[in-house]
């Protein structure tokens, strides 16, 4: 099967002239490459949908301070993780957490 003949980057420059590079990938050569957490999901990058957010909120706004060792809470964690089946918005799955205990307890999950 024919492969078509390599073609420019797509990128323009602040002047206005297309790169003169070859393109690698995605119309780009490897300089213009968008960074790899670009076209990431928004799901991670900007906390999920807005129900979920409002929740996520709402549960900080309560209860501040992490369940496991009082420290300050800066995420919320499904007690009963979504892949045994918990519920994602029913607030008594959810408690506040901090970073730390975070990671504890999801090394513990991930390990079982």
């Amino acid at each position: 099967m024919p492969y078509s003949a390599p073609s420019r980057c797509g990128h323009r420059g602040d002047d206005g002239r297309p790169c003169p590079e070859l393109s690698t990938k995605k119309n780009r050569c490897e300089d213009h490459q968008p960074p790899p957490w670009q076209r990431r999901s928004k799901a991670w990058g900007s906390g999920g949908s807005r129900k979920w957010r409002a929740l996520r909120d709402k549960v900080l706004r309560d209860e501040p301070n992490c369940r496991s060792c009082g420290q300050p809470a800066t995420q919320v964690d499904h007690i009963r993780p979504l892949s045994k089946r918990g519920a994602k918005f029913d607030k008594a799955n959810l408690q506040p957490i901090c970073d730390d205990c975070h990671d504890t307890k999801s090394r513990e999950e991930n390990r079982r």
